[in-house]
């Protein structure tokens, strides 16, 4: 049978100037998938974090500047709708909306529940 969860029923968080919906799949029995539906603000996206397990991006609308750290140099490249990224467990990351407009973004956790670990 098909699950659906409503937005409306999603954990609903607001960070500066985001708007962040955040499902972790363990609450609805989805097994080891949790998400964000970010809808990003000019200048807007989450500091340096990292996580225990693979991270998928889908940029449904807009344009973001990801930044990984491989070591002591960071990389930087920019994300447009349609494209999609993932960064390995263990890697540091940050983006940001370096776009025009609202930075529209499904965030992919390869996890049950969704945990970071905040690097600055």
């Amino acid at each position: 049978m098909v699950q659906i969860i409503r937005r409306e029923a999603m954990q609903h968080s607001k960070r500066l100037n985001a708007r962040a919906w955040r499902f972790d799949g363990a609450d609805h029995d989805f097994g080891d998938v949790s998400l964000f539906i970010n809808e990003l603000a000019l200048g807007d996206g989450p500091g340096l974090h990292m996580h225990t397990y693979d991270e998928i991006f889908v940029v449904v609308d807009g344009q973001s500047t990801f930044t990984t750290l491989d070591g002591e140099t960071p990389t930087s490249i920019e994300l447009e709708t349609g494209d999609v990224a993932r960064v390995p467990a263990g890697t540091p990351h940050a983006f940001t909306n370096t776009g025009d407009r609202v930075l529209r973004q499904v965030d992919i956790h390869l996890a049950d529940r969704i945990a970071l670990v905040w690097l600055e």
